[in-house]
C-alpha cells in the first residue's frame, strides 16, 4: 500500500468510527441537575444543566391536573435556562417539561437535612448511640423532641 492509500483508508476508518458518536451527540437529551427550591407565578426560573441551548419554549403545568402552558424562555445557553412562570398560574408544585427525558418539579415539597437530623451533642460520655440521630422536628414542629442520652 502506498502512502496516499493508507491516509485514504485511515481518514475513511475515522469517519466510520466517530460518525455515530457525533449523530449520538446532536441527539443528547437537555438534562437539568439544579432549580430552585421556592418560586411563585410571575417570578424568573433558572435552570442548570447540560445542553439547554435548544430549549427555546418550555412547558409548564400545575401539579397534579394542571393544563401545559407555553413560557417563552428569557435566555438560554448550555449550562443555564432562564423562564417567566405566568403570573396567572395558581401558588404551589410545578412541572417544567424542557425537552429532556423528565420534567423538572419546582416547588417539590422537601424537608430541609437539617430538620430531618439533629445532634446529640449532650449525649453521656459512656453512651454507645450515634452522634447524629434522626429528628422528628419534621413531624412535630417542636426541637425539644430531639432524641437525647445522658
Amino acid at each position: 500500500m502506498n502512502q496516499t492509500t493508507r491516509a485514504t483508508l485511515a481518514v475513511f476508518t475515522a469517519t466510520v468510527l466517530l460518525a455515530p458518536l457525533a449523530a449520538a451527540a446532536e441527539r443528547a437529551l437537555p438534562v437539568v441537575f439544579w432549580g430552585p427550591d421556592q418560586t411563585a407565578p410571575g417570578d424568573v426560573v433558572l435552570l442548570y444543566g447540560g445542553g439547554l441551548r435548544e430549549s427555546k419554549v418550555v412547558q409548564v403545568r400545575s401539579l397534579p391536573d394542571g393544563t401545559p402552558e407555553p413560557a417563552p424562555t428569557i435566555q438560554a445557553c448550555d449550562a443555564s435556562l432562564k423562564f417567566v412562570l405566568s403570573s396567572h398560574l395558581p401558588q404551589g408544585v410545578f412541572a417544567v417539561d424542557y425537552g429532556g427525558r423528565e420534567p423538572w418539579v419546582v416547588n417539590r415539597p422537601e424537608a430541609p437535612m437539617s430538620a430531618m437530623w439533629c445532634s446529640a451533642a449532650t449525649r453521656s460520655r459512656t453512651s454507645r448511640s450515634p452522634w447524629w440521630k434522626p429528628c422528628p422536628t419534621v413531624l412535630s414542629g417542636s426541637s425539644d423532641k430531639c432524641p437525647r442520652n445522658g
